[in-house]
């Protein structure tokens, strides 16, 4: 008696159809995520270069941005030379970070801000941001990344510069920013320019000193020179020049002396500090000295403040009793030092 027994066979294998739909159902969330579709139901709020947009609650800060993009645009047309934009800006300010990645063409980092895509006009904002960095900081950073590419076109600038001008524009500054070249300057950790053309280091504590020392260079230069010498650099390097003959051209000096000057400079201002067995207490110490200082300057400057209003204001009067003020107008006296070629108002 022969007993048939039936093993379960073994599953096909699935068609190579079955596999590209289960492949395109498991990334096409992803795909949708990074679609990079703009929103069109957001406020618009116009400037004469940049338009902002910006979900309906959170149109006082995207006010906020536009009421000084054109001044931040004006700035950075000055620092590259440029006469005028190259094309009008689109800044999308996200409320979440889940909206400010799906927003985008690309995939930002998780740790980003502000992305800019200069080919396209394109800036995005997250409004949540953290730290001293606040999202006007950020728009302005992006801003100069824009405008930097637009005077290179399709040559990279070099890293420091493309850096240390987006820091400069937005106005950046941190007691960390001074704690990390303090710590540079003191233990000999100042990374070459050279080295930071291309690329900046991989690793977090590195990259950190190679972003503020960019920051720095790029202040000293316009501190020094001014800034139709920043101008000037970027001018000469767009054109194809190599960064020591660029410098050169623009500040007459060799870019050996000048970024020993530089070097020499940070070494004065912080090499002074003391390491205290090679712990952290320095670096504490560093930044209480800082805050100290700081908070010294501002009490000087609102007694300088305080007298030069109190002066004015006699100066006013004299002014006043001399050219009495238009019944349709402001006193006949504004301007005057204009007409007489003196120096316009000093705003705070």
């Amino acid at each position: 008696m022969w007993v048939i027994v039936r093993f379960p066979q073994p599953p096909r294998p699935p068609s190579p159809g079955w596999v590209l739909l289960l492949v395109v159902l498991l990334v096409w969330p992803t795909a949708v995520a990074r679609a990079g579709e703009l929103p069109t139901d957001w406020e618009r709020i116009e400037t004469e270069h940049v338009t902002v947009h910006v979900p309906e609650g959170s149109a006082g800060a995207g006010r906020a941005i536009a009421a000084d993009a054109d001044r931040v645009m004006a700035e950075l047309l000055t620092l590259t030379g440029l006469e005028t934009p190259e094309d009008h800006v689109d800044a999308y300010l996200a409320e979440t970070r889940k909206s400010f990645a799906a927003i985008q063409p690309g995939d930002p980092p998780t740790w980003a801000a502000g992305t800019a895509y200069p080919d396209r006009g394109l800036i995005f904002v997250l409004l949540r941001t953290r730290g001293e960095k606040t999202p006007r900081h950020v728009f302005a950073h992006e801003l100069a990344h824009v405008v930097l590419h637009w005077t290179f076109g399709e040559t990279e600038p070099p890293r420091w510069l493309d850096e240390g001008l987006a820091q400069v524009a937005a106005g950046e500054f941190s007691l960390q920013t001074h704690t990390i070249l303090t710590r540079a300057a003191v233990g000999g950790g100042l990374i070459p320019l050279s080295r930071l053309t291309r690329s900046f280091p991989s690793d977090p504590v590195s990259a950190r000193v190679a972003y503020a020392e960019s920051r720095d260079f790029v202040l000293y230069i316009r501190h020094r020179f001014g800034d139709q010498a920043v101008a000037d650099i970027i001018r000469e390097i767009a054109a194809g020049r190599d960064v020591d003959a660029a410098l050169l051209t623009a500040t007459g000096v060799p870019m050996e002396e000048l970024e020993a000057a530089w070097a020499g400079r940070l070494s004065r201002r912080y090499g002074w500090l003391p390491v205290l067995g090679g712990s952290g207490s320095a670096w504490s110490v560093a930044a209480v000295l800082v805050v100290i200082g700081w908070a010294r300057k501002r009490r000087i400057k609102k007694r300088k403040l305080a007298q030069m209003g109190e002066e004015e204001r006699e100066r006013d009067e004299r002014r006043q009793s001399q050219w009495p003020p238009d019944s349709d107008g402001p006193p006949l006296w504004r301007g005057d030092d204009d007409e007489r070629g003196g120096s316009p108002p000093t705003l705070h």
